[in-house]
This record gives structure tokens, C-alpha cells and sequence, in this order.
């Protein structure tokens, strides 16, 4: 019966680390993103050369630990560093849990969102699961060793070269919002009856018995009972059960006068390109030659293209005189534009407010035709 046990809590504990070290892995800049506002959280700020690297490491470790577990190859090794991953992420979450540093732990990157008390609750149960592995690593596999160790070996180097590709291009899967084909004003609306947010206010009052001050909400605050008690203050409403979020609340774009200038790109019922760069100081430079080129090629045919980006208006200005950037730029919140595209820079094709198409501004097609146009849009709808 404990060989069952071993087995199954081996298997399940690997297929959870793959699964978490490949969400990740094809979305090694929002790991990144997400370490970055860990540190700030912390006040850590001058580690965040790390996290570039630890984006890479941290997602394919955990892969390759999860791939060791359900094949059977390395498993001593796979079990000690799977209980060490723990131990550190079981006190990381627990903390988080407390004092709620960071609204969502990334633990499986975009592609599963749980709230940082069940994040904890999981880690305990996966840590129960390390531990007995750890206590059994000295199990022995003999079957199949050669399919098992191709496996280990095709499946570890397949995650490498999705990272680099998903980093260097785009990722291969698209978990947010903003993905291709998603319509950003239905993704925007709030359905009819969706559930509210439901707040509760708290009161303060002071028993004039006592003197002491007494917690009330609104089922029972003795504002009547003026005897008794006498009203001292009020804390801002507490959330006490969320309501339906959109899954796209935050799409602004501001011209240089901060009007909202979006429902443009919204409403457009022509092909229109849109250039993001969260950060133009962090952008990759050598790509703004090829957005400048199709920024010529969408002028030539009569279709829009605009840049938004979270940077000041100066050194927009700058930027744009030093790399011969013709196109207007526009501003937005850089948290909208990381999610938009996990590129600096990036372009994104739209029409009638639906994402089209997205491309690593560093590679884009190099030419480009309304045919081409077309053809992406049919392909999207097929």
C-alpha cells in the first residue's frame, strides 16, 4: 500500500511542478514582471538584475523537477530540490497570505489565478506530498529506463527552446486578456445581473459606560442608543465579497491634453496598428528601424498607426527626434501595456477593437500587404 502512496504522490506532485514551471516558461517576462513586483513589495529594489535570469531558471527548474518525478530519472535529486522549492515557497506564501504584499502570487503565471490563502493551503499540501517523496527517493526504476531517460531529456529540452522562443519572440501561449482575437469593448462590458461588490461599513462608537470604543457594522450600530452610546468614527467600507470583474478594466490611452482618447481605436472599423512600449528608456532600439518601416508602409496606405507608451512626454519628444520615429506617441499605464504585449516594443493589428495580430516589433513581416491583412483576420475567425 505505501508503494501506491509513493507512486501517486510522486506523479502528482511532478505534474504540478510541469504544469507551474511551463506556464511560466512560456511567459518568462511576466514571471519577470511579477519577481519585479515581488521585490518592490519587499523593498528589494536593487536585486532586480536577478530576476531577468530567475525568470528562466526558476520555471524551467521546476519543470525539470516535475519531469525527473513522473519519469523516474534523477528522482533523488528531483525530490530533495522539489522539498527545497517548498519550504522556501510555503513560508514565502504564508507571509503573503498574512500581510497580502502582492494581490496574486504568480505561482502558475496567467494561465491560473487563486487567491494567496488557497496559494498557501496548496503549498501545504504539496509540501506533504515533498516529504514523502524525499522519504522515499531511494525508490528504484528499472523499466523502461531508455524511454524514460529520451523522455527526460526531449521534454527538458523542448521547455528551453519554448522559453527562448516565447522571450525572444512572443509567447506561444496567450493566457491574459489582450490576447489575439478577443474584442477589448465586450471584454470590457459588464453583463446584466452580474454579482456586485457587496461592502460592509464599520462604525466606531463610544460606550459612555466604559469609555472604551466598540466595533458595529450595519446590522447593529446603536445610533438610536444615544443613552449608551455615542458615535466616535467610521473606517473606509470593507470588501467582503467581490463582484464580476471584466476581464478588461483599464484600457486607457491619453493624448497630451490627458483626455482618453481609446474609443478611437475602439471604434475604428478600418485595420489599425498600435506600437507599445511599456518603458521607451528600456525598449529594445535596434527594433525601432522595422516599426518605423511599417509605420511608412501603414502611411502609404492610408492606415493608422499610433504608439503608446507609460513614458513622459519629454522624453518622447527626445526619443523620437534621436531614432527618426515619425508616428504620434500617446501615453497609457505601463501595467496596461506589459499585459497588452510582452514586448519593448511590440505591435498589435486591430479592427473594430478586436486583437488582430501581435508581433515582437523585432520581428515582424517584412512585407506587408492589405492582402495580408485580410488573411489575418480570416484566419482569426476560422
Amino acid at each position: 500500500m505505501h508503494k501506491i502512496i509513493i507512486r501517486i504522490s510522486r506523479i502528482l506532485f511532478g505534474l504540478v511542478f510541469i504544469f507551474s514551471g511551463f506556464v511560466k516558461g512560456v511567459d518568462v517576462l511576466g514571471f519577470n514582471y511579477k519577481m519585479v513586483d515581488y521585490l518592490e513589495s519587499f523593498h528589494l529594489d536593487f536585486l532586480q538584475f536577478t530576476t531577468l535570469p530567475s525568470s528562466f531558471l526558476v520555471p524551467f527548474l521546476e519543470f525539470a523537477i516535475g519531469v525527473a518525478l513522473v519519469t523516474g530519472i534523477c528522482v533523488r535529486l528531483a525530490s530533495v530540490l522539489g522539498f527545497l522549492f517548498m519550504v522556501f515557497f510555503t513560508f514565502l506564501t504564508a507571509y503573503i497570505w498574512k500581510y497580502n504584499p502582492v494581490q496574486d502570487c504568480g505561482c502558475f503565471g496567467d494561465a491560473l489565478v487563486i487567491s494567496n490563502g488557497a496559494t498557501f493551503g496548496k503549498n501545504i499540501f504539496l509540501m506533504i506530498l515533498a516529504i514523502i517523496i524525499l522519504f522515499a527517493r531511494k525508490e528504484k526504476y528499472s523499466n523502461a529506463l531508455a524511454i524514460r531517460k529520451s523522455s527526460f531529456t526531449v521534454l527538458n529540452v523542448g521547455m528551453l527552446l519554448i522559453m527562448y522562443y516565447s522571450y525572444s519572440h512572443l509567447p506561444i501561449l496567450d493566457f491574459r486578456p489582450f490576447k489575439e482575437g478577443v474584442n477589448i469593448p465586450e471584454a470590457m462590458k459588464t453583463p446584466e445581473g452580474a454579482p456586485q461588490d457587496v461592502y460592509e461599513n464599520v462604525y466606531y462608537y463610544k460606550n459612555l459606560k466604559t469609555e472604551e470604543l466598540e466595533e458595529f457594522n450595519d446590522t447593529n450600530y446603536p445610533w438610536q442608543d444615544t443613552i449608551n452610546y455615542v458615535f466616535d468614527h467610521m473606517d473606509e467600507p470593507r470588501l467582503i465579497k467581490k463582484g464580476f470583474t471584466p476581464p478588461i478594466n483599464d484600457f486607457r490611452v491619453e493624448n497630451r491634453d490627458k483626455q482618453d482618447v481609446a474609443t478611437f481605436f475602439l471604434n475604428n472599423p478600418e485595420f489599425s496598428f498600435l506600437w507599445v512600449s511599456y518603458n521607451m528608456n528600456k525598449a529594445d532600439i535596434d527594433a525601432f528601424k522595422n516599426s518605423e518601416r511599417l509605420a511608412q508602409w501603414a502611411k502609404e496606405n492610408n492606415i493608422n498607426f499610433t504608439g503608446v507608451t507609460s513614458t513622459d512626454i519629454t522624453t518622447i519628444d527626445q526619443m523620437k527626434k534621436e531614432h527618426n520615429l515619425s508616428f504620434d506617441i500617446l501615453n497609457a499605464d505601463e501595467t496596461m501595456l506589459k499585459t497588452v504585449v510582452r514586448a519593448n516594443p511590440g505591435i498589435v493589428l486591430l479592427k473594430n477593437g478586436t486583437i488582430i495580430k501581435k508581433w515582437n516589433a523585432n520581428y515582424i513581416p517584412k512585407e506587408f500587404t492589405i492582402d495580408l491583412l485580410k488573411k489575418l483576420e480570416s484566419d482569426l475567425t476560422k
